[in-house]
């Protein structure tokens, strides 16, 4: 499937518009073999929903259904991550840019990521345009150290940062 094909559909869709674009869209999606389409149309109209996201949902968005991601979703988009990394710094340098590359993460506005230590931050940095457009963006249960929490409180101040996942609603604040 190409590229400029796949912005295209995405630039016509809006979560607050209507529903019948996101139809077409599965409907292009799904005669071009790509899975997500069945899950996007499944969440449009409410069919199979909880199976079709434990068949497809981690095809969709590689962190679903994984050890300490949870994901929600919105008429087959992502609309919000908690993520309590797992990964090293090196493999999370690689992960975190191609999560937010995901055509299903095209409107994210909720993300938590958790368990993050100092040598994690690099990775961080590398994706701080689109983080600084996420409507929230949150550290949890994080171990960074003073000197690194403070340079990441002023390289983004709209970010929160929790010391304890306990203390978090279950849904991404926003």
């Amino acid at each position: 499937m190409a590229l400029n094909d796949l912005q295209a559909h995405l630039s016509r869709l809006s979560l607050s518009g209507p529903i019948e674009p996101f139809l077409v869209f599965a409907d292009w999606l799904q005669a071009n073999g790509d899975p997500w389409g069945e899950l996007i149309s499944a969440s449009c109209t409410r069919r199979a929903v909880p199976q079709t996201l434990a068949r497809l949902g981690n095809t969709v968005c590689f962190v679903h259904g994984t050890a300490g991601g949870h994901v929600w979703w919105e008429r087959g988009f992502v609309a919000g991550i908690a993520w309590d990394v797992l990964l090293t710094p090196r493999d999370f340098a690689v992960e975190l840019p191609r999560l937010l590359a995901l055509p299903a993460c095209h409107f994210l506005p909720d993300l938590r990521l958790g368990g993050l230590r100092d040598e994690h931050v690099p990775a961080v940095e590398s994706v701080a345009a689109k983080l600084e457009t996420l409507r929230s963006f949150q550290f949890v249960q994080h171990e960074f150290s003073p000197v690194v929490e403070e340079t990441l409180r002023q390289r983004f101040p709209r970010a929160s940062f929790t010391a304890r996942l306990d203390d978090l609603p279950d849904h991404p604040v926003g």
